[in-house]
């Protein structure tokens, strides 16, 4: 169990820094897919590893990011602060983070400071996907980012 926490710290840390230092060069490398959602103070930015081949893992990255000029806070909904899932072409989900988890009801709130960030990292074993086009989601469970973001990935055979 302490390994694999901090290696989800040490893989969200590369894509954080990565993202990072490409939005701050407004130029992100070819080799690492972006989507991002604004809303008020905060920004939702939602990232894969596109070198993936059938049988893979897919490496799935969201940061929770703070825009704002002052200090402020992100409210989620419950304990349960973010979600990950697939869909192939014909729109059947096949693959759900939180599908086999169960989450307090209390809200959480998390206080950012100008420019703070939070990541979250999850891993999606891809093992026996067929050759295709897929699309990911991640969602931010907070009322304050609502919407999903999304990234399409193509498996070669």
């Amino acid at each position: 169990m302490g390994k694999t926490i901090l290696l989800t710290v040490v893989i969200v840390s590369g894509l954080v820094l990565v993202i990072s230092c490409a939005a701050g060069q407004n130029n992100i490398p070819e080799d690492i897919r972006v989507d991002t959602l604004s809303s008020g103070n905060f920004e939702a930015t939602f990232s894969i590893d596109p070198y993936v081949t059938s049988g893979g893992e897919i490496r799935l990255a969201l940061e929770v990011k703070s825009i704002g000029d002052e200090e402020d806070t992100i409210i989620f909904n419950s304990a349960q602060m973010y979600d990950f899932w697939v869909i192939d072409a014909q729109g059947q989900e096949l693959w759900r983070w939180s599908a086999d988890q169960a989450f307090a009801q209390v809200i959480k709130e998390v206080p950012l400071s100008p420019g703070q960030g939070m990541g979250f990292a999850e891993t999606y074993n891809a093992t026996g996907l067929l050759p295709g086009v897929y699309t990911l989601y991640a969602r931010v469970n907070s009322s304050q980012l609502e919407g999903e973001l999304t990234q399409r990935l193509e498996i070669k055979g």
